[in-house]
């Protein structure tokens, strides 16, 4: 358990003496011995705006429900302290950041917005005992919990409070963390998200399907772009497998990367080797991924530079090979399934050899006719510290 030393010298220092004490209390559990100071939020102005406030991806969960009408203020002696692992963690990897808190403390001590979506909290199905003191903890953060550390100098914080199943009020407080330019929030990452979908993935088998996410390709691409619009991949499919190949489940088809074909060639075929280098049959092997014009052309490249080159340098071309995959996911056509993967794999045989007669051979014709034309090259305007101009090409 972290405790915040008040001689600190890293970024806790930006915290004043009594919030400093305030957190400690709270992570421990204690009843804080400070005096709070009067709230800052006037309830009726907090009910006012409730259209405003009150998130939508309350309304957009299914299983949600409030356990109080409208926001409520409550009592932070009624809320879980957050260091008790008791909160809906929905950020990998990341403690509470005192310097955030620091910020945020600021930016709600110059002015408090009573249109900013306000946060959850969970009402507990079963109440918490204190560890010191007398009495019951009744609700659990769903989010915003450093805007809560902010003001632990008031007695209360608005929320409003929700119900549901522990996969429900999971998924909740993840969508409440999308990014957002006017609420205090820190943008999701890729493994915040994929976090979130694992755990779906875990409720599905732990409710016999009642809850969570399906897992399989198509039904966690439909997860990630209901709930997760602003926050998903651009390319849900592959993220889509990367997030069940955490859980172990493992696809029809693999989508493996450059890396992980380089490590299965190096593991289980030694004699082999890829990345323009020289095998233990004095070979040349490079990777080639098919489905995806840039990525063939990229290779076709490889390819021909390598061979160029022992020719110029040796007078000779050692043999060369490709070790190919079929890419999946966003731009690949046709896209690859069990059924159709071995058709597919024996149209793409020879494709360096096409690409050879489809486009090198005549280029090169028409450069020997000197009929190719040199391109001409104008680029945009983007220095914008000489001047200039996006009506102009330089």
């Amino acid at each position: 358990m972290t405790i915040i030393d008040r001689n600190h010298t890293q970024d806790t220092t930006v915290l004043d003496g009594q919030s400093i004490d305030i957190i400690n209390n709270a992570v421990l559990g204690n009843t804080p011995l400070v005096t709070y100071k009067t709230s800052p939020w006037d309830i009726d102005k907090l009910e006012q705006y409730a259209e405003i406030n009150l998130a939508p991806e309350i309304a957009e969960t299914d299983g949600i429900s409030f356990g109080e009408d409208g926001p409520q203020l409550v009592s932070r002696d009624d809320i879980v302290p957050v260091n008790w692992g008791e909160t809906e963690q929905v950020r990998v990897g990341i403690a509470l950041d005192y310097l955030y808190i620091a910020r945020l403390k600021d930016d709600i001590g110059r002015a408090w917005g009573y249109s900013t979506k306000l946060p959850v909290v969970e009402k507990l199905k079963k109440p918490i005992k204190k560890t010191k003191g007398k009495g019951y903890y009744h609700y659990r953060i769903v989010d915003a919990r450093h805007r809560f550390e902010a003001t632990m100098e008031y007695k209360d914080f608005p929320w409003y409070i929700g119900e549901g199943h522990e996969a429900d009020i999971g998924l909740l407080g993840t969508k409440l963390n999308n990014p957002s330019t006017t609420d205090k929030k820190r943008e999701l990452t890729d493994d915040d998200v994929q976090s979130q979908i694992q755990k779906q993935v875990k409720w599905y088998e732990k409710t016999a399907g009642e809850k969570g996410c399906k897992p399989t390709v198509d039904n966690v691409v439909d997860f990630l772009k209901e709930h997760f619009p602003y926050t998903k991949p651009l390319d849900t499919k592959r993220f889509a497998i990367k997030c069940l190949e955490a859980e172990g489940i493992k696809q029809a088809l693999e989508d493996p990367n450059a890396a992980q074909i380089s490590m299965v060639i190096k593991q289980y075929h030694p004699t082999r080797t890829t990345g323009g280098n020289v095998d233990s049959k004095d070979r040349v092997g490079h990777i080639i991924r098919f489905g995806r014009t840039i990525d063939e052309l990229s290779a076709h490249y490889a390819m021909g530079k390598s061979q160029i080159e022992e020719w110029y340098l040796h007078g000779k071309v050692r043999d060369h090979y490709f070790i190919g995959v079929m890419s999946q996911g966003a731009g690949v056509s046709p896209a690859p399934t069990t059924q159709n993967l071995d058709t597919l794999r024996k149209n793409n045989e020879g494709s360096f050899m096409k690409h050879v007669r489809e486009y090198c051979i005549p280029l090169a014709d028409m450069f020997s006719d000197e009929a190719i034309k040199s391109p001409e090259v104008k680029f945009v305007a983007q220095n914008n510290g000489k001047g200039e101009s996006p009506d102009k090409l330089y």
